[in-house]
């Protein structure tokens, strides 16, 4: 049970499949309107059916996961619907989890609990019978539901007892398993024709999504419905009425279970006792899809129009026919009432209204204005009812019943005549009335489109998520919903039902779009579903929960407050915002892989550089190494000589190196070709080309310089570098070097390696003339 909160408006959860199907949007409609009525909170979710194998339709089930039963007071659950693909064992496994929380349960029995059941195997019967015996037929197919579902086993239980009340045999090879969509009742129709190949009289399908889909494929097939086979449906879903041909189904009246459901949910929790088990029955309605003309001809209480008193004072007649209807007001009230589905809240109203219709025709009557109060009252009656978009009355149904009763209390024909007038212009009003309002409905519903086609096109185009709530929230002012929350998990999971993962503990509201514009908490447990402050505002609301996910990815879940939209809009919504969000997703993901790879890309250069330079540079001096001289310098060569210029090749040998490290060790002998090469560094520019070719050999290319007045100079700045390094360094030995030279001159036909060879060979000289000079 529910703990005290603040707010003493009670709250009911609805479990149902979905809101935007065949079967799911009366139901809910009859709980809303109780539900406004007695002013509860609704939370609605349609978490489609358990284990559906239904494309993409079992991530849906995840909002299951997410309620939280200690802030429901009571529970609505469509079972049937819901474990239309699961067994007993694992439908009161998900029972269980709700058990202390008052439950009534919609289209299945269930054991202790509160069940408003359909009698799915008579109205089947019903059908079927219908079948055998206004057309003669023998040879029905039958396209069931799945076996685990409870409405199908008890739909083809009726198939089989009208075949068997006929004796008719029952023939395995005409009954094709669907599972309630319209796919399956495509394609069984295909099995029973091409691979079966029989040819049936009939083909019953368990439900009308089936026999959308079985029509379909017949007239892709070229066989007319109607005249070649019978086709028959089950639900009366608003989908078929103006199918064609029109199809004769059982009419279930799922509004009325929806409203029911709400009344009782109530009385449970304000004590009331109420029977454990309420069974509903269906109608069968007759249209052309099974080979019936569907035309009614209601005129029996005209036939005896001409017996009636025309002698008689009309005003006395009129005074007669008022005593008549005062008389058997509360009868003619129930009479009138017997046909209509209504719930038990309407009741009291619409006697009411029923009464004053009495008062309203008396009045028109006895002044013979056929145009009139009454009329006057319909037309208000209707305008506001249709508006308010209230499914409780089919109000052509109303007009017809209470025409037939009342000709019954005529006794004059003046009377009759007026009456009847007043009908048929009540009749043509009625359907006036009707055709603007499903006109305007159109025109709200096509505008709605266009909106939120645009709105998709924006969503679509979002690259950031505060992009995506700025468009949010522009889009439930223009659509007038009054409450939205955006809630998102730190980081998206995957979802597997089969094996129970369980969702993030945590989520974050990124969006809370409500009346007041006031602070909000941006991170909850998802066990809360919604902090309290958002499920129990001052004024009621029915709170709409999904999940948003691409595949088996889940962002979160989203809540809208649900108004009189079309259903589907926040199904659009839902795969609208969950493929922005993982366009979102693979666009960071994308924005990463990009960093990173320019990372490595940046990483790859760095260490592409290392490497050329360790090919290239001699480790110890960092000048360059034998390779890298002969690269470069090479280069400068073939330029030079395409561009007439000269340049200076030097060569030198680091005298006594060999000593150095015999004498002081090999790091001396280092320390010794370190100093030299930035020696070398310090007398030459940073364009010359300097090279240690290994051992104690080095190499400069002094670049673009005139040899005759560069050579002494460069020769010069050798020594006094070396000069100054020995004057203040502390090794306890003298660096120098000798140094041998070659010059290149504009238009000189001599090669590198020539060039090379000379520069040796002139320091090859040099230091004969200073070992002569020593000796």
């Amino acid at each position: 049970m529910k703990k005290s909160l603040n707010n003493s408006r009670k709250t009911i959860g609805i479990l149902i499949n979905e809101i935007d199907g065949w079967y799911g949007p009366p139901i809910l409609k009859g709980i809303k309107k109780v539900a406004l009525e007695r002013d509860i909170n609704l939370l609605i979710f349609p978490g489609r059916a358990i284990n559906s194998t239904v494309r993409d339709e079992q991530q849906h089930n995840a909002v299951y996961n997410i309620i939280n039963k200690q802030k429901l007071d009571g529970l609505i659950i469509a079972c049937a619907c819901l474990f239309n693909y699961i067994g007993s064992k694992e439908s009161e496994s998900f029972l269980d989890s709700f058990k202390d929380v008052p439950l009534v349960s919609i289209a299945l029995e269930v054991p202790n609990t509160l069940s408003l059941v359909f009698d799915n195997k008579l109205s089947m019967y019903s059908i079927v019978k219908h079948l055998i015996e206004a057309h003669n037929y023998t040879r029905i197919a039958f396209i069931s539901g799945l076996p685990s579902n409870s409405e199908a086993r008890d739909r083809y239980e009726g198939y089989v007892a009208a075949l068997k009340e006929h004796n008719i045999p029952l023939d395995k090879n005409y009954i094709v398993e669907g599972d309630f969509t319209e796919d399956s009742g495509s394609k069984a129709v295909e099995l029973l024709f091409q691979q079966i190949k029989i040819k049936p009289q009939a083909i019953v399908a368990s439900n009308d999504q089936m026999a959308v889909g079985a029509s379909h494929k017949l007239k892709e097939m070229g066989v007319k419905i109607g005249r070649d086979i019978a086709l028959t449906g089950f639900d009366n879903s608003d989908e078929v009425k103006f199918f064609t041909p029109p199809l004769t189904t059982v009419s279930q009246p799922t509004f009325k279970m929806g409203s029911l459901a709400a009344e009782y949910i109530c009385d449970l929790l304000d004590g009331k006792s109420i029977d454990p088990c309420i069974n509903i029955k269906g109608e069968l309605v007759v249209r052309q899809s099974c080979g019936c003309l569907n035309i009614q001809f209601k005129k029996t209480t005209l036939k005896n129009a001409k017996l009636l008193s025309t002698n008689i004072d009309f005003d006395l007649a009129v005074q007669s026919f008022s005593t008549n209807l005062d008389n058997n007001k509360e009868k003619i009230i129930l009479s009138v009432l017997e046909p209509l589905t209504i719930s038990l809240s309407e009741i009291i109203e619409t006697k009411k209204i029923i009464a004053d219709f009495l008062d309203d025709l008396y009045e028109d009557i006895k002044a013979k204005n056929i145009k009139g109060r009454f009329l006057e009252s319909l037309n208000y009656i209707l305008s506001e009812d249709i508006a308010l978009k209230n499914q409780a009355v089919n109000w052509n149904n109303f007009i017809l019943s209470f025409r037939d009763i009342i000709l019954q209390y005529a006794t004059n024909y003046e009377i009759l005549s007026l009456a009847e007038d007043i009908f048929y212009a009540a009749c043509i009003l009625t359907n006036s009335i009707l055709t603007r309002f499903e006109s305007y409905d159109i025109y709200n519903f096509r505008k709605l489109f266009r909106e939120t086609l645009q709105t998709s096109e924006d969503f679509n185009t979002t690259l950031c998520r505060e992009d995506l709530i700025e468009m949010l929230k522009k889009y439930m002012l223009k659509v007038d919903i009054k409450q939205c929350y955006l809630c998102l998990y730190d980081n998206p999971t995957i979802y597997l039902p089969d094996n129970l993962l369980p969702l993030p503990d945590k989520v974050n509201l990124f969006l809370c779009h409500t009346e007041k514009d006031e602070p909000y908490v941006e991170c909850f447990d998802t066990y809360e579903m919604l902090p309290d402050k958002y499920l129990h505002l001052e004024e009621r609301s029915d709170l709409l929960f999904t999940p948003l996910f691409i595949g088996s990815l889940h962002f979160g879940y989203i809540v809208f407050s649900v108004n009189n939209l079309e259903e589907n809009i926040f199904e659009t919504l839902r795969e609208q915002i969950s493929h922005s969000l993982n366009s979102q997703l693979l666009l960071n993901e994308r924005k990463k892989a990009e960093e990173q790879l320019q990372i490595a890309v940046n990483k790859l250069e760095k260490y592409n550089h290392e490497l050329h330079n360790l090919s290239i540079i001699d480790e110890l001096t960092g000048l360059y190494n034998r390779r890298g001289f002969y690269i470069q310098s090479d280069k400068y060569y073939h330029w030079a000589s395409s561009n007439s210029e000269s340049f200076i090749l030097f060569y030198g040998d680091l005298d006594g190196l060999k000593k150095i490290n015999d004498t002081f060790g090999h790091k001396y002998g280092d320390e010794a070709l370190k100093a030299a090469g930035k020696m070398l560094q310090k007398a030459f520019r940073n364009s010359d080309i300097l090279s240690r070719l290994g051992g104690d050999e080095f190499t400069a290319l002094a670049t673009n310089i005139s040899a005759s007045y560069s050579l002494q100079l460069i020769l010069e700045r050798i020594n006094s570098s070396f000069t100054e390094f020995n004057e203040s360094a502390t090794l306890p030995f003298t660096v120098s070097i000798s140094i041998g030279y070659s010059i290149y001159e504009p238009n000189s036909q001599l090669s590198f390696d020539e060039l090379i060879q000379r520069a040796d060979a002139n320091l090859y000289k040099e230091k004969k003339k200073r070992r002569d000079i020593l000796n």
